[in-house]
């Protein structure tokens, strides 16, 4: 008999599995199968559970058979390393989510209604005494010590928030679907098939054409291999998704992205908070309208894992683990690490591994960050995206190794981020087992991840140190991380006494996440809406993290998945605000005025406009590996300024724009902000530097106060959250290393190289979706087929070794050197032979060469070749370099720093010895009085190009500087370095070609 839909939706979900006679349906909610989610089913599927459901009902666990991992890591996993379901996976309360029938009448579909704000929970809150439902009841459990004036509520804003105690209870059972999450698939084989092999060599080629170009393409082949068969666009697509694996889930959505019908929400005909219906009627027709995708992590690490040279790539983590316990941990167990390079240097990763908390596995990164796909159009959408923490630094960005994870269409924010998105970080079952080490994101996407109440909170802080935040007038419900207690101030709940900055970092990781699991338990434990809204402010967190369902032994300490975020943190948030105050455009509330602004409000009409063309005429000396140059501030600070043009123009040039203009107390306050952050870009960092650049922070952040706020209540909003977080980024970079290489660099690459390839604008969210589902599958075929060919060397490159390469043009014969370049080589040559002048005396031929490719990826050039441009010539100077070199300094060894113009390369022989050599001219020294005053932010210096001549190795060269005409001093320069260099240039495969590509030989 046909099912009467209209009778099923009144009926509603049962309680228990089985036959229902009223409409003729079945229904089962195996955790094997479905999830533990009662679903109506098919009666050939319903039957093909009943052993599933027999072995649960009897106390077993129905678990699917695992599928082994092709070519694994050598001893990386054994039998005894198989996954089996956790007694105990996670310390927080496990309550029963009961909803009440009167609930379940109340919406038609059975699921989850929306709640009354003001209702409580029936029965009391799971993991509260029984019978304790009322705010009065829980009162006396105040244990938190919540600060006075504690029931002024919170901003409701937050999109993440949990507005109903209804919300807590499917943020609860959100946690519990992660525990339950499987995947059953396994990978094929392509086998010996070379027309399929062309086939999918073609598709991959073609990826970025249309499928017509494809399509041609096969037919041409197909007229002149008659024998052939070729598969058709659509055949290929189908292909590639069944031998790799990787195939899209689709989840149903609300239209405005207010939640997923997904998990506890997956009966639900309308959205819960908005309302909407989940689908559009056409006729008896029901349609979708709108849905997400989730691409699982598990696939493509099985394909992945399938090329022998990527099983070799991911040993990375393990060899340097091994070396970091030969090399720097003694018999105590003590650590000392002198330069800190990677995560696997962090204070979380090492003890974690030292006490055996962290098994074998794959290490994930998961990065996740809202993008516009048009700049004028409402088109917001989330992506996120999976990075293989195993491999080298280096390969992290590289697009074949950047796994898609899932892609949220907007255009608004998701109320309900998460709910859906996390199932497929269990989907794999074959003997690997995923260790979720980080989870990254801006400030405001973070509170979607980690469950707390957002930068605005009166808890704020991104990592839960106990810093209560001030607001700055009664009806302000935004708080602000002040450290010092504004002077007649009284508001209630910001009225505390002045903060001691070193208490605040004297915790650990570890420490920090027992003090969230308890007051994690007081929050759960709330009987009322109000009792809720009171602890929810008191204790900073507004629901469990989705992370708290992975297993422990699977991730790090709910504290440590998320450390900061460098790039938003230093490129935008800090930026902003230090500029607004230099504008003198921060807001203002009275009864402060900006007429008592004028001590820092240096650039202001009519400066700004000059300041403004200033910064574009430096453009020219910029060297060529700074990709994005800031344009005019004056004119496109507003029209979307990038990070990487706010971290040269603020780090790189205001040191020197403002060193005669801003007064002496702001600007040195303003260099330490510089030094710092300088420091903690870097790809690698010293201990001293470290420390150095933690000092320099503090001082800073309790500088910031004392100058800007002057502890005035009107001025307690400059504090935002990102200068508190500066206290953090020393401690931060101890725990987790250099934070450039885990921070949204990589995620914000991955939005720009995806939101290129959008081809259908009238449906821009599908469309994306396809391409990053389309890159999934690319990346894994690239890998099964090992069709990745490793760059070669351009035409007349030289390999010297150690990552440089001598690279065209090249003079076509031997020239002369002048007499200042013979006594340069010769003090080089006499260096390594005495005898060299007596043996051969006279002049001194070279055949110059014209570029230099360094390990950083950047391209070194010559004033050979650069002075021969015009004036006008679109030429990004690149031939200031930077020199490191090992010198005694009063018996000790230490690294020397030297500035310097190259003017060619060229090669020597000496000693019967080939020797890769530049011939460059020296800069002076630094201005020590302004390196000084500028607390190590402005390197001054003076340069005459074909004087001081020296010869030093290429491999002496660090990185292509700049230098800047400095703006308060005549024939001097200032020297710009591209901060955090090495990231930038992570994702860099091929050898990087300029202007000088086409002028391969000169005469």
């Amino acid at each position: 008999m046909p099912r009467d839909s209209t009778r099923a939706i009144e009926l509603g979900i049962p309680h228990h599995p089985g036959f229902r006679k009223e409409d003729k349906t079945y229904w089962c909610n195996c955790t094997c199968y479905c999830h533990g989610i009662m679903k109506e089913l098919p009666r050939r599927t319903y039957t093909n559970h009943r052993a599933a459901r027999q072995q649960e009902s009897e106390g077993g666990p129905a678990v699917a058979p695992a599928v082994l991992l092709p070519n694994p890591r050598p001893g990386a996993y054994d039998g005894e390393h198989i996954q089996q379901p956790p007694e105990q996976s996670s310390p927080l309360p496990q309550p029963e989510l009961p909803v009440d029938d009167d609930d379940r009448r109340s919406d038609p579909s059975g699921g989850i209604p929306p709640q009354d704000s003001s209702q409580g929970i029936p029965g009391g809150m799971p993991g509260s005494p029984e019978g304790e439902q009322s705010g009065e009841a829980m009162g006396g459990g105040e244990a938190m010590g919540r600060a006075a004036g504690a029931t002024e509520d919170e901003p409701e804003s937050d999109p993440a928030a949990i507005v109903t105690i209804e919300d807590l209870k499917v943020a609860l059972a959100f946690v519990e679907r992660i525990k339950t999450a499987k995947l059953e698939r396994e990978l094929l084989d392509l086998g010996d098939d070379p027309d399929l092999q062309l086939c999918v060599e073609l598709y991959i080629t073609l990826g970025n054409t249309s499928q017509k170009a494809y399509n041609d393409a096969m037919k041409k082949l197909g007229r002149r291999f008659e024998e052939a068969t070729f598969l058709s666009y659509e055949a290929c697509r189908k292909k590639v998704e069944e031998l790799t694996g990787i195939i899209a889930l689709l989840d149903d959505m609300c239209p405005n992205s207010c939640m997923a019908y997904t998990g506890p929400l997956a009966a639900l005909q309308h959205c819960r908070h908005c309302n909407e219906p989940r689908y559009r009627t056409v006729g008896n027709k029901k349609i979708l309208r709108q849905q997400f995708y989730t691409i699982p992590v598990g696939p493509q690490l099985q394909a992945l894992m399938r090329s022998i040279e990527m099983a070799r790539l991911a040993q990375y983590r393990q060899k340097k683990t091994d070396e970091v316990f030969e090399k720097y941990v003694d018999e105590d167990g003590n650590v000392n690490i002198p330069i800190i390079e990677d995560y696997i240097h962090g204070l979380d990763y090492l003890p974690a591994i030292s006490n055996g908390d962290i098994k074998e596995g794959d290490f994930l990164m998961l990065s996740i960050d809202g993008a516009q796909l048009y700049e004028h159009k409402a088109s917001d959408c989330w992506i996120y995206i999976w990075v293989l923490m195993d491999l080298p630094p280096d390969m992290w960005y590289k697009k074949k190794f950047v796994m898609p994870g899932g892609f949220i269409p907007g255009p608004k924010k998701p109320k309900n981020e998460g709910l859906g998105m996390w199932d497929p970080l269990h989907d794999m079952k074959y003997l690997s087992h995923p260790f979720f080490i980080f989870g990254t994101a801006d400030g405001p996407g973070l509170a979607y991840l980690n469950g707390r109440n957002g930068h605005n909170g009166y808890m704020g802080c991104r990592l839960f140190c106990d810093i209560p935040g001030r607001r700055f007038a009664t009806h302000s419900t935004t708080y602000y991380p002040a450290l010092f207690k504004p002077a007649n101030h009284d508001i209630p709940g910001s009225n505390h006494p002045d903060v001691n900055i070193s208490e605040l970092l004297n915790t650990t990781t570890h420490d920090r996440t027992e003090v969230y699991e308890e007051r994690l338990k007081h929050l759960i434990s709330s009987g009322s809406i109000t009792v809720y809204k009171e602890r929810r402010k008191e204790t900073g967190i507004s629901k469990p993290s989705m992370f708290s369902g992975l297993d422990p032994s699977h991730r790090l300490d709910i504290i440590g998945l998320f450390p900061s975020d460098l790039m938003h943190l230093t490129a935008l948030n800090v930026t902003n605000i230090i500029l607004d105050l230099f504008r003198g455009t921060a807001d203002v509330h009275a009864p402060d005025d900006r007429a008592t602004w004028k001590d820092w409000t240096v650039l202001t009409a009519p400066h700004w406009v000059k300041h403004g063309e200033t910064v574009e005429n430096f453009k020219r000396y910029l060297s060529s590996s700074i990709d994005r140059p800031p344009r005019n501030p004056a004119k496109k600070i507003n029209s979307g300024y990038k990070a990487k043009e706010y971290l040269t123009y603020v780090f790189g040039m205001l040191p020197a724009l403002l060193c005669d203009i801003l007064p002496a107390e702001y600007y040195t306050n303003f260099c330490k902000l510089v030094w710092g952050v300088r420091i903690l870009t870097q790809r690698a960092i010293s201990q001293h530097e470290l420390q150095s650049a933690h000092a320099a922070l503090l001082d800073f952040v309790v500088g910031f106060e004392r100058l800007y706020v002057q502890r005035l209540p009107s001025r307690v909003h400059f504090v935002r959250q990102c200068i508190h977080n500066l206290i953090h980024l020393g401690p931060e970079t101890y725990r987790v290393g250099p934070q450039n290489l885990i921070s949204q660099w990589c995620m914000e690459r991955t939005i720009g190289n995806l939101g290129e390839e959008i081809r259908q604008p009238s449906n821009p969210y599908k469309n994306l979706s396809e391409r990053g589902l389309r890159r999934a599958q690319v990346n894994a075929m690239i890998s099964m087929l090992d069709l990745d060919l490793p760059a070669s060397l351009p035409k007349g490159a030289t390999d010297l070794g150690g990552g440089f390469y001598l690279l065209s043009p090249t003079d076509r014969r031997q020239r002369p050197m002048t007499r200042n370049e013979v006594a340069a080589f010769l003090d080089f040559a006499l260096d390594l032979d005495s005898n060299w002048q007596t043996e051969r005396g006279g002049g001194v031929n070279c055949t110059r060469r014209g570029r230099v490719r360094l390990p950083t990826k950047q391209i070194a050039r010559t004033a050979w070749k650069e002075q021969q441009k015009s004036p006008d010539a679109p030429l990004r100077i690149s031939r200031m370099v930077k020199l490191v070199e090992d010198v005694l300094i009063d018996g000790q060894p230490t690294f020397q720093v030297t500035i310097a113009e190259v003017a060619y390369f060229f090669n020597a022989t000496i000693n019967e010895e080939e020797h890769g050599l530049a011939m460059v001219s020296l800069c002076a020294p630094p201005d020590e009085e302004i390196l000084r005053h500028s607390c190590n932010a402005l390197w001054v210096t003076e340069l005459e190009s074909g004087e001081n001549m020296r010869v030093i190795p290429i491999k002496l060269i660090k990185s292509v500087v700049s230098l800047l005409p400095c703006p308060f001093a005549a024939e001097k320069y200032f020297l710009l370095e591209d901060l955090g260099l090495d990231v930038a240039y992570l994702d860099s495969s091929t050898f990087a070609e300029d202007e000088d590509e086409d002028d391969m030989e000169d005469e």
